[in-house]
């Protein structure tokens, strides 16, 4: 089968920060024809969510965290770094929200080794620009 080759890890409440930087990546990648997994759109009510994260992570090349003080509180995407980390992905947090990250112990120790992108102000190029990032990394 087709293989999502990233996984967007968000809080699905990011999708009411005024910019909406998710859909706006989203939009990219659909652009350049990468396919990506995000629980909006491939989780259906009725489906056994752990088993299907669990498969999306394990089966992606690169797993990437829209970083918000929602994303950093929401369980489910502590969750999915944790698998992420597990299974050895190349992690990018992109921060989205303007906040410090490092203030949580437990995430200096998530990003430990990440390199952490800034998308604040929500540019165009911004986007582009992060999701070039996420093409390299595919093919490196």
């Amino acid at each position: 089968g087709t293989i999502d080759n990233v996984f967007l890890s968000h809080s699905s409440d990011d999708r009411l920060l005024p910019e909406n930087y998710v859909e706006k990546v989203m939009a990219e990648l659909d652009e350049r024809g990468i396919k990506y997994w995000i629980s909006s759109k491939k989780l259906k009510s009725g489906d056994k969510f752990g088993s299907k994260i669990n498969f999306a992570v394990k089966d992606c090349s690169v797993f990437v965290l829209f970083v918000s003080q929602q994303s950093l509180s929401s369980p489910d995407v502590k969750n999915e770094m944790a698998l992420a980390n597990k299974y050895k992905k190349k992690i990018l947090p992109v921060r989205i929200e303007d906040f410090d990250i490092m203030k949580d112990p437990d995430w200096e120790y998530w990003f430990m080794n990440c390199q952490v992108e800034d998308a604040l102000t929500n540019s165009e190029a911004e986007v582009k620009n992060f999701v070039n990032i996420v093409e390299k990394t595919l093919k490196g």
